[in-house]
């Protein structure tokens, strides 16, 4: 989603998964190439296993100022 502040949020919702870690590391690789790309804006990724925290995480990212492209 794209936040008001500019901020892409990645943000994905579990429940088990043995393969969470990995997947996470995965995202994390590609976040972090885009950001270094710089033309795509800010992206970030988090995760959350209850449903009830989502506005409580979006809030978090949407109050944090974004880092303008380099």
């Amino acid at each position: 989603m794209r936040l008001e502040n500019g901020v892409h949020l990645i943000l994905e919702t579990k429940g088990y998964d043995p393969l969470e870690e990995i997947k996470a590391q995965a995202a994390r690789r590609w976040v972090d190439a885009v950001n270094a790309d710089g033309s795509f804006g800010e992206w970030r990724y988090t995760v959350t296993h209850e449903m009830a925290s989502i506005p409580t995480v979006i809030n978090e990212v949407a109050g944090s100022p974004a880092v303008p492209a380099v």
